[in-house]
């Protein structure tokens, strides 16, 4: 398990109702249960890369991808596949 398995499984568990999910930084650290690092921007901005990561593909395969990354809103948007 690694620290974002907590997230990994909160999108799986979304009802196939919910193709958007918008969560901010702090909504993501208290899903987490730990905070985020500085880098967090960066780092979710590989997300919205889609960049071939350990991380991405447990998103991909919790059947979302990330659509946009709002560093002043400190918000990740999440689109289902």
């Amino acid at each position: 398990m690694n620290k974002y398995t907590p997230l990994v499984n909160y999108l799986r568990t979304q009802p196939p109702s919910v193709t958007q999910l918008t969560l901010t930084f702090a909504q993501i650290e208290d899903i987490l249960g730990d905070t985020l690092a500085p880098s967090a921007y960066n780092y979710f901005r590989s997300w919205d890369d889609n960049q071939d990561t350990s991380k991405i593909k447990a998103i991909l395969i919790a059947g979302f991808h990330v659509v946009m990354v709002d560093k002043e809103n400190q918000k990740v948007k999440f689109q289902r596949m």
